[in-house]
């Protein structure tokens, strides 16, 4: 679907459509990623597809009334324990690690550290973690037998003499599921489809605008460190890429405004070369500083600066190859590239 008839000057050899983010489900039944991994949404779309919709959080959850959701990575480095009551759902898709979950868990606190050293994980749960003094516990600095868990010697060694806080998350060791549980996230149609998005039918049977009156895009990775210490010794301790977007577009009576659309929303931008047999995709884009506009006698042109999650460069051959990948989490080091 195009906005109108008519060619604006200047019109080069490419086509720019803006996707809206909608509310999409990833379903959890005994049929639908039921072994525990989050493999696929309601569309279809591969939650573990290097070109994803960018770094989208976990807006709510149905289905879990007592207890919580465990979602978590493989290497458990992050976890988040949800429920269909929860205020804060802020669990952010982890496209470059395999996302899991375990039904039925929670957080126990004040647990008894017997004289042995051994703590005592309740009937019918297995441990997920474990934290001393607010410190996560290594799993090389413990042991678990049944349901009982043995620290290491040399976690001992660091033990205060007198008081210890205990606190561990666990789940129930049953995963049957008997509920179906829904996750619901922004996200598109589909994420990619070499033919359908190399000839545009996608956009056009999804109803998708094409902008034929917009007349730049800028691209620019703005790097910024995270330091500590002082003036004189400063260290670096992350450095982080925000990548933003500068669209500029003119309006008139036979042109749509489409920047004021955006406000307040979430989108992608797909940018199609026919003649270079190239695509770019700008994922989880957000317009930053409402429009700027100028009046002028030949046109009035809107300029609007929006973030995104980075940038897709597709190059389409006999198999599309994938050629720039966005940074994950806005950082260098924990992102795709690193």
């Amino acid at each position: 679907m195009i906005d109108t008839t008519g060619t604006p000057e200047n019109l080069t050899a490419q086509s720019l459509y803006i996707e809206p983010y909608k509310i999409t489900k990833i379903h959890i039944t005994p049929t639908i990623n039921q072994n525990g991994i989050l493999e696929k949404d309601e569309n279809n779309n591969n939650l573990m597809s290097k070109i994803n919709v960018g770094d989208v959080k976990i807006d709510s959850v149905l289905g879990i009334t007592t207890d919580y959701l465990l979602i978590y990575t493989t290497d458990k480095d992050k976890y988040m324990l949800i429920n269909s009551t929860s205020s804060n759902t802020s669990y952010k898709m982890i496209w470059n690690k395999q996302l899991m979950y375990k039904i039925g868990a929670k957080t126990l606190y004040n647990q008894t550290l017997h004289s042995d050293y051994t703590i005592t994980i309740p009937n019918n749960y297995s441990l997920f973690v474990l934290y001393i003094n607010n410190l996560r516990v290594k799993e090389s600095e413990l042991s678990v037998s049944g349901q009982t868990i043995t620290l290491s010697q040399k976690l001992r060694n660091k033990l205060d003499l007198v008081y210890n806080t205990v606190n561990m998350v666990v789940y129930k060791t049953d995963q049957t599921i008997t509920t179906p549980i829904e996750l619901h996230y922004l996200s598109v149609k589909e994420f990619f489809n070499s033919t359908t998005f190399r000839d545009e039918s996608y956009f056009t049977n999804n109803n998708i605008r094409e902008h034929i009156n917009y007349e730049s895009l800028k691209y620019d990775e703005e790097i910024t460190n995270e330091t500590s210490g002082n003036e004189r010794r400063k260290e670096i301790i992350r450095t982080n890429m925000i990548p933003k977007l500068t669209l500029s577009y003119f309006v008139g009576e036979n042109f749509t405004d489409f920047g004021n659309e955006l406000l307040g929303k979430v989108f992608r931008i797909i940018i199609n070369h026919p003649n270079t047999k190239t695509m770019e995709i700008y994922p989880n884009c957000e317009i930053t500083s409402g429009y700027k506009k100028d009046y002028a006698k030949e046109k009035n042109t809107v300029e609007v600066e929006i973030q995104c999650d980075g940038r897709y460069e597709i190059q389409f051959s006999t198999q599309p190859q994938l050629t720039n990948r966005p940074y994950n989490s806005g950082t260098y080091n924990n992102g795709i590239y690193g």
